[in-house]
């Protein structure tokens, strides 16, 4: 029964992890050659984690033989060892690998390294075919340089290829970057040209004047900025969304609204460029 599989995993668990601390290359390529479970997973995952934290590159040597290679919880032991140690290593490694694992595992190494580095992470991006794999990518470089340096990342997500759709990162990040320095953020959004991703920077802006989270809430101004939006559907969503949020505060809670020739956020005068 159930109980007598968790003894025999636990026991598993136990056995591997003392022999991994002696031998992590032995009980790592004992795990990776188990018929593919939920057991063997465990297994591949504590054995090949402990080799990965030793001789990162041995690990990935030995993950490259076998199917566990795709396994991404495996794989993700050794992506994040190497990634802190020697991540240019790591990108070279994944890389090098044949075209049909070569996409996924870039993808994921490519993320382990941009929480480090994104200049390494950006580097590589041209190399991930799928463009699946190198949307996710860009929002994940995107996301933690946002957490960093929020312009720096919103002008690089601004300037990729249309085809890349980058407007849920750029709305995450002009929103957090408006709660942090609003004056900073503002002009930087108001001096975009029109398109895309403007609007979705704006959209983040007007999330901001009116999110739960800012003491200084906005309604005024975020219906100013709102009516810039060029893209209707995220307009009215915005618009309502404004509306909704302004009904659920009580009479007198809504701070004063624009100043007289420019945007009030958080008592900044902002010019704005509609």
């Amino acid at each position: 029964g159930n109980r007598q599989e968790d003894e025999f995993r636990n026991m598993s668990e136990t056995i591997i992890q003392q022999w991994a601390a002696r031998e992590p290359e032995a009980a790592a390529g004992w795990a990776l050659d188990l018929p593919q479970g939920d057991v063997a997973n465990a297994l591949q995952r504590l054995s090949v984690g402990s080799l990965a934290r030793a001789d990162p590159a041995g690990a990935a040597a030995l993950l490259s033989e076998g199917e566990a290679l795709m396994n991404e919880h495996v794989r993700r032991e050794v992506t994040s060892a190497w990634s802190q140690r020697d991540p240019e290593s790591l990108l070279d490694w994944a890389e090098s690998l044949p075209q049909d694992r070569r996409s996924e595992v870039l993808a994921d190494a490519v993320k382990q390294v941009a929480e480090y580095s994104q200049r390494l992470a950006i580097d590589r991006l041209a190399a991930i075919d799928a463009i699946d794999q190198r949307q996710s990518v860009v929002d994940s470089i995107g996301q933690s340089w946002g957490r960093q340096a929020p312009q720096e990342a919103l002008t690089w997500l601004h300037d990729q290829p249309a085809e890349v759709d980058v407007g849920k990162t750029v709305k995450a990040n002009a929103k957090a970057w408006v709660l942090e320095h609003p004056l900073d953020a503002s002009e930087w959004i108001g001096s975009l040209g029109q398109g895309v991703r403007r609007d979705h920077a704006v959209a983040g802006l007007v999330h901001a004047l009116v999110s739960s989270s800012n003491t200084q809430r906005d309604f005024e101004s975020a219906r100013v900025w709102v009516e810039t939006i060029v893209d209707p559907d995220l307009k009215n969503e915005w618009v309502g969304e404004i509306e909704k949020r302004q009904a659920k505060e009580s009479p007198g809670a809504n701070p004063a609204g624009g100043l007289e020739g420019g945007i009030g956020i958080g008592g900044i005068e902002i010019q704005t460029t509609p």
